[in-house]
Formats: C-alpha cells, sequence, structure tokens
C-alpha cells in the first residue's frame, strides 16, 4: 500500500475524534485539560488499531485468499457507518471528563479505531508507521477540535465525520474490487 493512502487513511480515522472533540471543546476546557484528552485519544488510535492489525495479520496468516476481500469489505461499512451516522441527531449532555470518565471517554471515542486495524491487517499492512501516524493525526486533531470548540459552534462537527467516512468506503471499496481481480 502507497504512503499517501496510509496517510489519507490515518486522516480518515482521526476525523471521527476530530467530531467529538469539537463538542468536547465548547465545554471551555483548560489547556491542560485538552492537551491530556488528545494525547489520551492519539494513545488509544495507536493501540486499538495495532491489536486490529496484530488480529488481521494472523488472520491472513490463516486465510489469505478471503482476507483482502474481508479488510476491504471492513473498511467500506465502517466508512458507510460514520456517512450515516452523521445524519443522526446527537445531543452531548455537558460532560466533566475528569479520571475514570476521561479515560472511558476516550477509549470509546477510539474505539472505532479497531476494526479498521483489523481491516488494514487483513489486507497486508504489517507497519508501525501507520499506528505512529494514527496516533500523531489523531493527537494533532484532537488538540486542534478541542481548541476550534473553545472558539466556534458545533458547524465542522457532523462533516468532519462525513469526510472520514468518505474516505474510508473509497479506499475500502478500492481493496474490495482489487481482492475480486
Amino acid at each position: 500500500m502507497e504512503a499517501v493512502s496510509l496517510i489519507f487513511i490515518a486522516i480518515a480515522v482521526s476525523l471521527d475524534g476530530f467530531s467529538v472533540c469539537l463538542g468536547l471543546g465548547m465545554q471551555n476546557l483548560r489547556l491542560r485539560r485538552i492537551a491530556l484528552i488528545s494525547l489520551l485519544i492519539g494513545f488509544f488510535h495507536m493501540v486499538l488499531p495495532f491489536i486490529g492489525l496484530v488480529i488481521g495479520n494472523v488472520i491472513v496468516a490463516k486465510w489469505t485468499t478471503f482476507a483482502s476481500l474481508i479488510g476491504g469489505a471492513m473498511l467500506t461499512f465502517l466508512g458507510l457507518y460514520m456517512i450515516f451516522s452523521t445524519f443522526q441527531i446527537k445531543a452531548l449532555p455537558p460532560l466533566d471528563p475528569k479520571g475514570f470518565k476521561l479515560l472511558t471517554l476516550t477509549f470509546f471515542v477510539s474505539f472505532d479505531s479497531f476494526p479498521v486495524g483489523v481491516g488494514l491487517g487483513l489486507s497486508g499492512v504489517r507497519t508501525l508507521i501507520l499506528i505512529a501516524m494514527f496516533g500523531f493525526f489523531t493527537t494533532f486533531f484532537a488538540m486542534t477540535a478541542l481548541l476550534i470548540g473553545k472558539k466556534t459552534s458545533r458547524l465542522f462537527g457532523t462533516y468532519s465525520e462525513m469526510v472520514g467516512g468518505i474516505i474510508l468506503f473509497s479506499f475500502g471499496s478500492v481493496y474490495v474490487f482489487q481482492s475480486l481481480q
């Protein structure tokens, strides 16, 4: 898989956290809390896809015939889910992200990156650079979104998740069609 594709996938995975952080940022968080939330989301966006990549690579070792098709299908359906979820009305109750609530929140914001890791593992990606890119882009976008959220409305939240879904859907579809040839 070429580097440009990996960068786009890393950005797409990061945009989901971006949309959540826009809403969180509107809660008048201090800069220290913004940094902590961003780092935790970035951390979980590295750990969960890594676990997924390992599982995907194990499956590839066992069933190479269907692995690319399944991996592409997973990315495609995850992209569709992200696109359609942007049309749902979401109301975030006020949240004071501290302690266990903070860990739980950042884990669940990052959990959707797990199937991306599985899908990429099934597609044959075997690099830790991708995991580092997930962490870097997610931390960057989370911090940016939290800071923007402090200053703006929720205007961009839905659109960023939709763009991420479109990117995952596109790359997943390419993997499906390539595996069918």
